[in-house]
């Protein structure tokens, strides 16, 4: 069996070496423009625009570039014009946000049916289908805002070579929202029956299906930040799977529970679908942090129907898996389980409740820290047992998962061939178990973080590979609401983020430029949070600070008071208000410069923290003042503030 891990592993690191880069190129084309105030008789020009995105459809060609003017578009935008390798057509805001909003009509808000596609940018709500689907082949959609779906958030439809790159979504799977569905729910990002796809840096919770969902060849699930959905926060029932850096956890009364249990971290398993088979071999699983979910890693099974199931020449290795309700790591027996290696990982459960495997066979166990002893049977060379003192106490930010310098993680894990860590830190000499080397907690360099390689052209024997050594702009990891740094098209593959080492509270979040004809609109802005005990936040006097662990940083405001106010300067385009609801939450009022532009209902059908309200419009440039005013008729309700973003 060893020899058949070091093959897959060999195998991973000959791919990383001959691949090469694939970086989309962009030759000169035409470019257009599209406004709510343009014409469809007009030229499409920076100053004549189009009205209708149908009409620029149809006048896209190889290397076009396509401007959204800033608005709020109840129309569907599909692409069916394609590119070329070296002329790909590009979509884009310019001069502010651009959402998409269906209101609620059955088609999704974005349908690229095309290839050699980029869009980037845009917001894509009120479907009452799949919000975004993705139809073809080299497509990438990158810092999209997609939520409030019936359906999947994004779906790559029977596609190949597809990048879903630093996008948040949430609230989607709508159709499952008063949990009447036993199965067969959707996903906020799902993969079907599509060859080499890449999902990385995307911020995913609060969906009332899966968080991701694959089933396809070649899937890499990389750098992603996933929590509270209601069905397994990352699953795969594909073919060569990478599943590696991503920091997926669970919140307690999340309101995303079934059963009154949170849902699984990263799940695996072989469902049955025609003409698909027993498809899922090669899965590795790296790299991970996941806490306070249902089990860490678990290994769900196949399928009536489905023959040579079973957990195959897998890798499940380097991951810190902790503070599950149920086992840290649980494996179904099916008959074809062979050649698997479970290694190197911080297995931890505060009842000891580390493992529920059905059967050993076919599964090497070595390297591993555990709490306690497991059974003998899974126990292997190299283990140790106790705690594995980590720098801080374990919460809801990766960087509590950093061991100490006493950790017994250090120089424990044994060297199978990945080369870097969560934080993309090389290890080696010593190799540390656990998600996260212990050198890469005094690494300080903004090029800590190393790009991702791109993709390789389809093969039938083509493997998602481990991050390369060229270096590339890293965003600075913070709360999981954060807005992921933003790509240009000409070089996206050369510059994908992954998690870097954390050392500030600002992201970088993508903003436009004004609307000229020459200028690209590709520029980022600072996204920053106000923490409701912020100096900056002015409240009337009713108003009372509750503390709770899952709260951001520990603690959110309350009232109980109608016209309970709070006021916050600032200076910015856009904001997000991030509270606390409940079914004895009310109207919150919202006010820009003292004039009521919103009302946010905080009622929820169960208790609710790190609910996120996004401002739909577009200030003018400048200071501003935003104003929250509690609005309610009873003296049993409450109205809260956890914190706000300013972008």
């Amino acid at each position: 069996m060893n020899k058949a891990i070091h093959r897959i592993a060999g195998l991973i690191m000959a791919l990383v070496m001959i691949m090469g880069n694939s970086i989309h190129t962009k030759a000169a084309g035409n470019v257009y423009y599209v406004s709510l105030t343009g014409s469809d008789s007009n030229p499409g020009t920076a100053s004549a625009p189009f009205r209708t995105f149908a009409k620029a459809n149809s006048a896209l060609a190889p290397g076009s570039t396509l401007y959204i003017y800033a608005g709020i578009y109840n129309q569907q935008l599909r692409i069916t014009k394609s590119g070329t390798s070296s002329s790909w057509i590009t979509v884009q805001p310019i001069g502010g946000k651009v959402a998409i909003d269906l209101v609620n009509t059955m088609a999704p808000g974005l349908d690229v049916r095309a290839s050699y596609v980029i869009v980037s940018g845009l917001e894509v709500r009120n479907a009452t289908d799949v919000c975004v689907n993705l139809a073809g082949s080299n497509i990438t959609v990158n810092g999209l805002v997609v939520h409030e779906c019936w359906n999947h958030g994004i779906q790559a439809n029977n596609s190949s070579l597809i990048r879903i790159l630093n996008s948040r979504v949430y609230r989607t799977v709508r159709s499952n929202r008063d949990r009447i569905l036993t199965g067969g729910w959707g996903s906020a990002i799902k993969v079907r029956e599509s060859n080499i796809v890449w999902i990385q840096g995307n911020t995913i919770f609060n969906n009332d299906g899966e968080g991701i969902g694959s089933r396809g060849v070649n899937v890499v699930i990389r750098g992603n930040i996933v929590y509270d959905n209601y069905s397994v926060n990352i699953y795969t029932n594909s073919e060569n799977a990478l599943i590696e850096k991503n920091f997926v956890y669970c919140t307690p009364n999340s309101g995303f529970e079934r059963s009154g249990l949170p849902a699984v971290g990263i799940g695996l398993a072989e469902e049955y679908f025609a003409g698909w088979g027993a498809r899922l071999k090669n899965a590795r699983v790296l790299n991970n942090i996941v806490s306070f979910c249902r089990n860490g890693v678990r290994y769900l099974g196949a399928d009536a129907g489905v023959v040579g199931g079973g957990l195959k020449s897998a890798i499940i290795a380097y991951n810190t898996l902790y503070g599950s309700t149920n086992a840290a790591l649980s494996i179904v027996y099916e008959s074809a389980q062979s050649g698997t290696l479970i290694a190197n990982n911080i297995i931890w459960q505060a009842q000891n409740k580390l493992t529920a495997i059905e059967n050993p066979r076919g599964l090497l166990f070595r390297n591993n820290l555990w709490k306690v002893a497991p059974l003998a049977a899974f126990r292997g060379l190299g283990d140790r047992y106790g705690d594995p003192k980590f720098a801080s106490t374990p919460g809801y930010t990766p960087q509590s998962y950093r061991p100490s310098n006493t950790s017994l993680a250090a120089n424990a894990a044994a060297n199978i061939g990945i080369p870097h860590d969560f934080y993309t830190v090389a290890r080696g000499p010593a190799f540390d178990v656990g998600a996260i080397q212990f050198s890469s907690t005094t690494v300080t360099s903004s090029t800590a973080g190393l790009s991702s390689p791109t993709l390789p052209q389809p093969t039938s024997t083509s493997l998602p590979a481990t991050s390369t050594n060229a270096a590339s702009p890293v965003p600075t990891l913070v709360q999981p609401t954060a807005t992921q740094l933003s790509v240009t098209p000409q070089n996206i593959a050369s510059s994908v983020p992954l998690m870097a080492s954390p050392t500030s509270t600002v992201t970088n979040a993508p903003v436009q430029s004004s609307a000229t004809a020459t200028v690209q609109p590709t520029q980022p802005v600072q996204e920053t949070r106000y923490d409701n005990k912020h100096g900056a936040f002015v409240y009337s006097p009713e108003w009372v600070e509750e503390v709770s662990p899952y709260a951001i940083d520990g603690s959110f405001a309350r009232t109980l008071t109608n016209g309970s106010s709070v006021t916050l300067p600032f200076t910015g385009q856009s904001f997000s208000v991030i509270y606390k609801g409940g079914p004895s939450y009310r109207n919150m009022e919202v006010y820009i410069d003292n004039v009521l532009v919103a009302t946010i209902d905080q009622r929820q059908d169960a208790s609710k923290y790190k609910v996120l309200w996004d401002y739909p419009g577009q200030l003018s440039a400048g200071a501003h003042t935003l104003k929250l005013v509690f609005v309610t008729t009873s003296s049993t309700t409450n109205g809260s503030l956890d914190a706000v973003l300013i972008r």
